[in-house]
């Protein structure tokens, strides 16, 4: 079998367990989306907590510090305003997400090293906000921005020689730079 026709197997083995729940159908019967049932989605926020695997950041958690071993860091549904103490700890994230968020003060790319997935979905900028020092982040591999107003994407993207990755769906963002040519690891932008 196929990569595609194993990862469909799994998909559909896990939709059978009611461990995750399809949204809605496509023409041809394939799933459009799917949720995670809120048991499962307990356990495995709690199990990720446990074992330092992700930090998830959501709604009604204003407070929470950053500590030195978050790798991945998500914001789900809240407002990002990051003060400089925990600025520090993130030389060592290397998955920044951001969705539905409303961003008050977005950390400086510069102070992530060894990021390597950044995606900030549909979120809103309390400020214009421009992707500086985006050529920076050597290592990175997907950046998604969809449905985020970003107007343009640096000419230093040319730097992201790992790029593979580029998701710029419902931004106003009407062309590349000529240097998004150089990219020879990309495998989808959209």
């Amino acid at each position: 079998m196929r990569l595609i026709e194993i990862g469909e197997s799994y998909f559909n083995d896990l939709m059978n367990r009611s461990l995750i729940q399809p949204l809605g159908t496509g023409d041809y019967g394939t799933v459009n989306g799917c949720c995670l049932h809120d048991m499962m989605l307990g356990l495995i926020r709690s199990l990720s907590h446990e074992e330092n695997f992700i930090t998830i950041l959501h709604k009604g958690q204003y407070d929470t510090l950053v500590q030195s071993s978050t790798r991945r860091l998500s914001h789900h549904k809240r407002p990002v305003n990051h003060s400089s103490e925990s600025q520090m700890y993130l030389t060592h994230v290397r998955s920044f997400s951001a969705f539905l968020c409303g961003i008050e003060k977005m950390v400086p790319l510069s102070n992530f090293q060894v990021l390597r997935v950044l995606a900030l979905e549909e979120c809103q900028f309390m400020e214009g906000y421009r992707l500086t020092h985006l050529g920076e982040l050597l290592h990175l591999r997907y950046l998604g921005l969809a449905y985020t107003p970003i107007s343009e994407i640096p000419k230093e993207i040319e730097a992201l020689q790992c790029l593979q990755t580029l998701e710029l769906a419902g931004t106003g963002i009407k062309e590349l730079p000529s240097s998004f040519g150089l990219l020879t690891q990309m495998v989808s932008a959209w």
